[in-house]
């Protein structure tokens, strides 16, 4: 993933290199000039009235390709944005597949077989009507089909329980939006949080005089030119553009959609603007004139340097926060010139700060505040990661029934007419048996006054132990005996459950098994169901020589087995990964394993 990455980078330099059209610095304060002065809801304003022009002909909007496939559409339009330079990869973001133009000479906009034109904010967040903002290439990205499709209309944020993942890349599943828990959204891998950040800034930039609506856009975004979005979102976004930089993927990216559609998005070319409009410095006015940019002839802040004046860039922690099956060794960095301080107990590291000089083991949950320095005393925005050690787990089944869109259950009811329709019944997976089913509010039924109501689940796999969680409801008197089986190489730790007449009662037991399973609900005759789930353990497998739990292995490592095996420092399983330093895996730890990760270092 990270080798990928570079690789776009290094095509990306020898594009630059060789685009006489790429942008200067006088350039781009010449197109930013407006914005000078300018502070928080005036200056995301301006932002709009400049990226809304066609800046060769600035009487009229910018220019939007025709949406789909052929010459002069969407298409034709990724062939240049979304293409290696030299090459026929094109450019996913979305997941580890590869896919393919047909040409690196020729373009005639044919749509690449397994991909689909991905809608970064989907037109169902205004409406649906198919204007300005459902072909702007800014908000466009080519996506494979089965990521597009688990995407959804959801709103981007912090997966907390997930249901499908590609590993370095996407996420869905639930999470906390807008200070609501257990909702649907999705999050990109690390390596392109910054780039979706700053294409949802640009998005709610302009189009701003937008109305939004339906439920995921009205989780995501709120009426008027400012903030736009929502302070969950803005918040979160900040802190993803902070720690995932612009690097000359997402430059060139930005330079060939100027050059089709003559409009730019400005948080590009400004690394530091977005903290102007929703981050730290919204009582600060920007100046074009000074601020660091990424234009071709200023290598400020692609070399590391912070923002002019007294702006300090933020520390970058490695790795990220998150949940960590075992302890986590983690790294901060900032740049050279700067002090790095932090606390781990809660409170203000520009007050309380412990001055940063090495790595920090984390044994257990811990939450990490850190600051940057400056020699005359200026302090960057405060960052914050928080580590969970323990078991990561992860859905391995889920089935909300959201989807189902008739009466009873969850708006209150659980007998009379509600219920009552076979064609409200709308599964999220499709393999569910049964002879009867019926769709509630947000829930199901199964069985009717002459049919059993028992139901088996579609189809999952497990590998060791899980829990599986459901609630359920009996239909009127019809009794409140419930009774569960499994199928497969798999066991329940309860079969004979109770359910409560008049309302919900939500269970939990353990399911440990191999391979395919589907679990048989038997009731009484007839019952609801809702929110069925199965989440198992994640195990984390150990890096062979990443002794020290950095996620890698390097001289260090090497260093740390060494003096293992003369006796200078102990075989402790706390600080060191004692796995890990058994690099051949034969039991023991030895100068053989130090010179197996000698070579895994060279290697990686």
């Amino acid at each position: 993933m990270i080798r990928m990455k570079r690789l776009y980078m290094i095509w990306g330099l020898l594009f630059l290199a060789l685009a006489a059209h790429a942008i200067d610095r006088s350039k781009l304060i010449t197109y930013a000039s407006s914005l000078n002065g300018k502070k928080k809801e005036e200056l995301k304003t301006a932002v709009y009235n400049i990226i809304r022009k066609d800046d060769q002909n600035p009487q009229k909007e910018h220019i939007v390709l025709k949406y789909g496939n052929g010459e002069n559409s969407t298409w034709w339009g990724f062939w240049y944005t979304d293409r290696i330079a030299g090459t026929v990869e094109c450019i996913n973001r979305y997941s580890d597949k590869k896919f393919y133009f047909a040409s690196k000479t020729s373009n005639n906009g044919k749509v690449i077989d397994g991909m689909n034109i991905e809608h970064s904010f989907p037109k169902s967040w205004w409406g649906g009507t198919e204007n300005s903002a459902y072909k702007d290439l800014f908000n466009l990205y080519p996506s494979d089909t089965q990521a597009n499709s688990d995407k959804s209309n959801y709103p981007m944020g912090v997966v907390e329980q997930v249901s499908s993942q590609v590993p370095g890349y996407d996420k869905v599943g639930k999470g906390t939006i807008d200070g609501v828990k257990n909702t649907w959204c999705w999050e990109p891998g690390d390596q392109y949080k910054g780039d979706f950040s700053r294409a949802y800034m640009y998005m709610a930039t302009r189009y701003q005089n937008y109305t939004w609506s339906g439920t995921q856009g009205k989780q995501q975004l709120e009426a008027g030119e400012w903030p736009t979005l929502k302070e969950w979102a803005y918040k979160l976004y900040m802190q993803w553009v902070r720690n995932d930089l612009v690097d000359q993927l997402e430059i060139d990216r930005n330079e060939a959609v100027y050059n089709i559609q003559h409009n730019r998005n400005l948080f590009v070319d400004f690394p530091y603007l977005a903290e102007y409009i929703w981050g730290d410095s919204i009582n600060v006015a920007f100046n074009p004139n000074t601020s660091i940019t990424t234009a071709v002839d200023d290598d400020r802040y692609l070399n590391g340097g912070s923002q002019q004046g007294d702006e300090v860039a933020p520390p970058v922690f490695s790795p990220e926060g998150g949940t960590y099956a075992e302890a986590v060794t983690v790294t901060i960095s900032a740049a050279s010139d700067v002090t790095i301080l932090y606390t781990t107990d809660g409170t203000s590291p520009a007050d309380n700060g412990t001055e940063y000089g090495s790595p920090i083991l984390i044994t257990e949950t811990t939450t990490i505040k850190a600051v940057a320095v400056d020699d005359e005393g200026n302090v960057s925005d405060v960052v914050t990661a928080t580590y969970v050690i323990g078991q990561a787990e992860e859905d391995i089944f889920i089935e909300t029934f959201d989807l189902c869109d008739g009466t009873g259950g969850n708006s209150g009811g659980f007998s009379g007419s509600v219920a009552g329709s076979a064609s409200n019944f709308k599964p999220d997976n499709e393999g569910w048996s049964a002879a009867s089913y019926f769709g509630g509010d947000k829930c199901a039924r199964f069985g009717s006054s002459k049919k059993s109501g028992v139901v088996t689940t579609p189809t999952f796999n497990i590998n060791g132990e899980a829990t599986f969680s459901f609630k359920a409801a009996p239909w009127g008197t019809d009794g409140t005996s419930l009774t569960l089986s499994v199928s497969g190489n798999a066991t329940l730790s309860e079969t004979n459950l109770t359910m409560k007449a008049g309302g919900w009662t939500e269970y939990t037991v353990t399911l440990e098994g191999n391979g395919e399973v589907a679990v048989t609900f038997t009731p009484a005759l007839r019952f609801f169901l809702d929110e069925v789930n199965a989440r198992a353990v994640i195990t984390t497998p150990t890096l062979a020589g990443d002794v020290n739990r950095d996620g890698r292995a390097n001289v260090s490592d090497v260093m740390l087995v060494v003096n293992m095996v003369v006796g200078n420092i102990e075989k402790d399983p706390v600080l060191y990964d004692l796995k890990a330093a058994d690099a051949n895996g034969d039991g023991s730890i030895n100068i053989t394993d130090a010179m197996l990760i000698v070579n895994i270092a060279l290697q990686s």
